[in-house]
């Protein structure tokens, strides 16, 4: 009994040990927002990272950390997927994490006057590209027997979120996805979860392209509640609770409120009257 014991101890001591340990993880999206914040906070935990995006100037900047390097590319293109993970393996030397964070909007929009061309665009990024970088991190994962996927998902995907339908089905989409693969990854040594932040203080909001924007702001204004989000620090701590998990749990997913939220849909921007 007493040998039993110790076993215990030990295993649950390996546990913590490989729980601390310096990981090989990839992030999508990572020049910008959560994802810019969340390379930083790895990098400066001593994880080795491969990180992509579009912004070749932010790309440059960040590579420039020890340890970690970026690549410029679509994540719905399967072609520049294929390259960047080849790229990311070469790189790390392996694979233990993916975050797929990458993900845009169409701005606060009736349903109705939305164009067609936009709802391609939320769903190719925000649902085809998590697949895509899923589908090539499972193929290294699952017969190494362990590995961690994060996806960036959002509030919107279980709340109400007026002006903003499509997006919010986009998110729910991911939702599904985790769900689904929870089940079908099970004894495999390969977790996945979603975190779930409700509205981030990013550039996000400004940039009509990425899909914060909404006609009543104007490109590049200030929102009246901006002091009312998550920082962004914030949700990539979140990201960091899933990746650093004890060999013993697997998270499903977390969601993230500001610290004064009531649970109810973001706020309208046209309505708000609080100015900072």
């Amino acid at each position: 009994m007493v040998g039993r014991h110790l076993c215990c101890v030990c295993c649950l001591l390996c546990c913590a040990m490989a729980s601390a340990k310096h990981l090989r993880i990839i992030v999508t999206g990572g020049t910008s927002g959560i994802g810019k914040v969340l390379v930083q906070q790895l990098a400066a935990s001593g994880h080795r990272v491969f990180f992509t995006g579009r912004n070749k100037e932010a790309l440059q900047g960040l590579a420039s950390c020890e340890g970690v390097r970026g690549s410029s590319g679509d994540v719905t293109n399967e072609a520049d997927v294929e390259r960047q993970f080849s790229e990311a393996l070469e790189f790390l030397g392996g694979l233990d994490a993916l975050v797929a964070n990458a993900g845009c909007g169409a701005g606060r929009q009736n349903f109705e006057d939305l164009p067609a061309e936009q709802f391609d665009r939320v769903f190719s990024t925000n649902v085809r590209g998590a697949f895509l970088w899923t589908q090539r991190a499972l193929r290294v994962m699952k017969p190494q027997g362990h590995g961690q996927i994060v996806m960036t998902s959002s509030v919107a995907a279980m709340r109400p979120c007026p002006k903003a339908a499509i997006y919010a089905a986009s998110k729910a989409a991911v939702q599904a996805m985790v769900l689904s693969l929870r089940a079908e990854l099970k004894g495999s040594g390969v977790k996945i979860g979603s975190v779930n932040p409700g509205a981030v203080a990013t550039e996000w909001w400004g940039d009509e392209g990425r899909g914060g924007w909404t006609k009543e702001m104007g490109p590049g204004s200030a929102l009246p509640f901006w002091n009312d989000m998550l920082r962004p620090e914030d949700v990539a701590d979140g990201i960091m609770t899933l990746l650093t998990q004890a060999a013993s749990s697997n998270i499903e997913s977390l969601v993230l409120d500001p610290a004064d939220a009531g649970g109810v849909a973001p706020p309208d921007v046209a309505k708000r009257q609080r100015v900072d």
